[in-house]
C-alpha cells in the first residue's frame, strides 16, 4: 500500500447542467451548448486553464484550479459570464428546452495523484455542494434563472464578503447534504 503524497490546497469548481428531460437528442444538443458556454466563459474571463486538473462527469466537469488562479475572479465573475452566455443560448428555446447550470465552489485539500479522481475534502465538499437539493429547488423556484451558484462557508467568508462579488446580500444560507460542508451559501443569477 502506497503512502499518499501531501495534498495541495486548491480552489475546486464543479459545474453541471440542471437535470433535464431524458430525450437523447435534447441531451446531446444541450450538452454541446453547455460545453461551449463554459469554454466561452472561461476564455472571456481570461482564465488560463494551463495547470488545471479536470475530470469530466455526466454533463459537467470538476476542475481543480492551478494555485495561481485568483479566487475572487472565479467566484465573482464566472457565474455572470455563464449566465449571460446561457441567456443568449436560451433566447429562442422553449422553456422546457433551456440549458441551465449549477456551479459549486470550495477551497480545500486535494491529492492530485489519487486514482481514480482526486481524493480529498476539497473535492468531496464541492461535489456534495452541487448535489445539495437546495440547488435544484433554487432553479425550480426561479424559473427565469439560468445559473445557480453555491459556495462553501469558507468561500463566502474569504471571497464573497471580502471582495463583494457577487453581492453578499444576494446570497442565502442553505442547508447542505450531510457531511459535505458545515455551511453553504447560494446565489441565483439574475434574481432578486
Amino acid at each position: 500500500m502506497s503512502i499518499p503524497s501531501d495534498p495541495d490546497r486548491r480552489l475546486v469548481v464543479c459545474v453541471d447542467r440542471q437535470r433535464c428531460r431524458p430525450d437523447n437528442e435534447f441531451q446531446y444538443r444541450a450538452q454541446r451548448v453547455f460545453r461551449q458556454v463554459l469554454a466561452d466563459a472561461l476564455d472571456e474571463l481570461g482564465l488560463d486553464r494551463g495547470g488545471w486538473v479536470t475530470s469530466p462527469g455526466g454533463d459537467g466537469a470538476l476542475a481543480v484550479l492551478a494555485p495561481v488562479v485568483w479566487g475572487p475572479k472565479v467566484v465573482g465573475d464566472l457565474v455572470f459570464a455563464v449566465d449571460r452566455l446561457l441567456a443568449t443560448a436560451n433566447k429562442d428555446r422553449p422553456v422546457d428546452a433551456r440549458v441551465r447550470a449549477r456551479i459549486a465552489i470550495h477551497e480545500g485539500p486535494v491529492h492530485l495523484d489519487g486514482a481514480p479522481g482526486f481524493p480529498g475534502s476539497g473535492v468531496t465538499t464541492v461535489v456534495g455542494l452541487i448535489d445539495t437539493p437546495a440547488v435544484e429547488v433554487a432553479l425550480r423556484d426561479n424559473s427565469a434563472a439560468n445559473v445557480v451558484l453555491i459556495v462553501s462557508g469558507q468561500i463566502y467568508q474569504n471571497q464573497v464578503l471580502a471582495y463583494g462579488r457577487p453581492r453578499p446580500d444576494r446570497f442565502a444560507r442553505v442547508e447542505v447534504v450531510p457531511d459535505s460542508a458545515p455551511e453553504a451559501w447560494i446565489f441565483v443569477a439574475g434574481e432578486a
